[in-house]
């Protein structure tokens, strides 16, 4: 089966490249080639609809899809992209209006439309460079702006999709419409909405932990650290996680004040980080105060040192397990770690084994699932001291895990939840979603090294050098959440049909860490037959 994608993938690109040699060969001898699309009833403009985890580049080939359908539970978030490209050789200017969500009875589903920014990114073993579409721009066309379309250039829009509880199941049906600068349609493309009768829970049945701040991050956004501006923007940036269903490490409040209460006991937060300080009696403080609430107790979490991996970081790793073990016992601690068998000043570590009664949520990077024996290991240890297993992804591209860097295709992020759930892990943690100190991302995706970790730490773009307050989410942190809600699925069908199903359904997505599909098509067949057997 993976053969046969692989070949099919490169006669897909063999074809493609031929044609865009016609295609630029055609312009340099001005003749006039059709590239794909689907053409409205006037012919300046070409469109079609994508999936949510596709990635169509500004100069890439249009598909032929005229419609599209969006299958979703309730409670559920999904996307689709509506791509249009102009036909004619002089700039067209457009504007782009989203219709209401609507079935019969007139019941709508919230949907709000994004304009795809384009990012250069990609190179070197983990994908070829170019322009890929990544920053979603809040897209508002009763502001009196016009689009600019020129001929075999694309600009892509997202369109989320989000149902409630009582959504009523059905068909819903809405158009997205194309119309000049002088008040003329030139396209409607229609699309549908099947709603089905699968209740999503407000909380990710996965724990996750993502970072946020860094210096740059405030400077970005044109507010100072320690300030009320300060403080603001980052509670922008935690509750627009948590609304995709997504916990960041810190409170967007001091642990010990009133208002982090809220935070503790809102069901989405599936954990938060306690500070580490240095004084005993206010690290004890801090830890009774989660303690006088079971639901808190299981949310918090030290997360004092991270990635240890030299006799140097075990001693004072061990240092701090130590003095937690005395002032805070039964606590609860995370340590990502990305080496197992380690060798250093004479002495052997085992990675995994050192953190036995220490951490009890073992968080290994996703490249140490594939060495032979660490799965089955990781399994004995969670099973034998009653822990919890999670994983992190940061920079696993040489090894062909998947991750969430720019140029890669956005099966990648959403398949990663697939995995997850494969490898009998309940938690997803990374490191940042706004690391901008080395980059402005909008200037370069270069975020922590180079463009061919495109996006590595980032899954915004700050809004204030757009001239926007808070946050600009990106199509990889959608798929992100919208994997989660795989996740979810799976367990929601692991409890009605058994874990035995839900392996079968994902390995038909997921042979191993590195061997799965980049189609989208297929993951929608797979997660939409989920959710119809769901439904009953």
């Amino acid at each position: 089966m993976f053969i046969w994608e692989q070949t099919a993938a490169f006669f897909k690109s063999l074809y493609i490249g031929c044609l865009a040699f016609v295609v630029m060969g055609s312009a340099g001898f001005g003749w006039k080639l059709d590239v794909g699309g689907v053409h409205g009833f006037r012919a300046d403009y070409a469109y079609t609809f994508a999936y949510s985890t596709e990635k169509i580049q500004p100069d890439g080939i249009l598909g032929k899809r005229g419609s599209l359908r969006v299958t979703m539970g309730k409670n559920e978030r999904e996307g689709l992209q509506f791509i249009v490209r102009g036909r004619h050789k002089n700039t067209l200017r457009y504007s782009v209006e989203l219709s209401n969500v609507t079935n019969a009875n007139g019941s709508t589903i919230s949907a709000k439309m994004f304009k795809e920014s384009y990012i250069l990114a990609g190179a070197g073993k983990s994908g070829s460079a170019g322009m890929y579409p990544d920053a979603l721009i809040p897209y508002q066309p009763n502001q009196g702006r016009l689009e600019a379309a020129t001929a075999h250039i694309n600009q892509g829009y997202y369109i989320e999709l989000r149902t409630g509880k009582d959504t009523p199941a059905g068909i819903y049906s809405a158009e997205v419409t194309v119309i000049s600068d002088k008040g003329q349609e030139q396209l409607r493309a229609p699309f549908t909405v099947e709603v089905v009768d699968a209740v999503f829970p407000d909380a990710s049945y996965s724990e996750t932990a993502v970072g946020i701040e860094y210096s740059q991050f405030y400077a970005l956004n044109s507010v100072e650290q320690d300030t009320p501006g300060g403080d603001a923007l980052y509670k922008q940036y935690y509750e627009y996680l948590l609304d995709h269903k997504i916990s960041s490490y810190y409170l967007p409040h001091d642990i010990l004040s009133g208002e982090a209460d809220a935070y503790m006991s809102d069901p989405r937060v599936t954990s938060f980080i306690l500070p580490y300080p240095e004084d005993d009696a206010r690290l004890q403080e801090y830890y009774a105060k989660v303690l006088s609430n079971p639901d808190w107790a299981r949310k918090a979490l030290f997360y004092p040192i991270d990635e240890p991996g030299s006799a140097e970081d075990f001693a004072a790793y061990n240092e701090i397990t130590d003095r937690l073990a005395a002032l805070c016992p039964g606590y609860h601690m995370v340590t990502p770690f990305f080496k197992w068998a380690i060798s250093d000043g004479g002495a052997d570590f085992d990675g995994l084994a050192i953190q036995g009664g220490r951490s009890d949520i073992l968080c290994p990077h996703v490249d140490l699932f594939l060495k032979k024996g660490f799965p089955e290991a990781l399994a004995e240890r969670v099973e034998g001291s009653g822990g919890r297993a999670w994983w992190y992804p940061a920079l696993a591209a040489d090894a062909g895990c998947g991750n969430l860097f720019i140029h890669q295709p956005g099966t990648n992020y959403r398949l990663l939840f697939w995995q997850q759930y494969q490898q009998a892990l309940t938690g997803f943690l990374y490191w940042c979603a706004t690391y901008w100190d080395r980059e402005n991302p909008w200037l370069s995706s270069a975020t922590f090294d180079s463009y061919e970790h495109a996006g590595e730490g980032s899954w915004f773009y700050p809004g204030r050098p757009i001239g926007l307050d808070g946050p600009v989410p990106s199509l990889r942190l959608k798929n992100v959440a919208d994997g989660l809600e795989d996740y979810d699925l799976l367990r929601m069908a692991e409890e009605k049909f058994g874990r035995d199903y839900c392996l079968e359904k994902a390995a038909k997505l997921s042979k191993s860490l590195t061997r799965y599909t980049r189609n989208p098509a297929k993951l929608e067949i797979i997660r939409v037959g989920i959710l119809r057997d769901l439904a009953g």
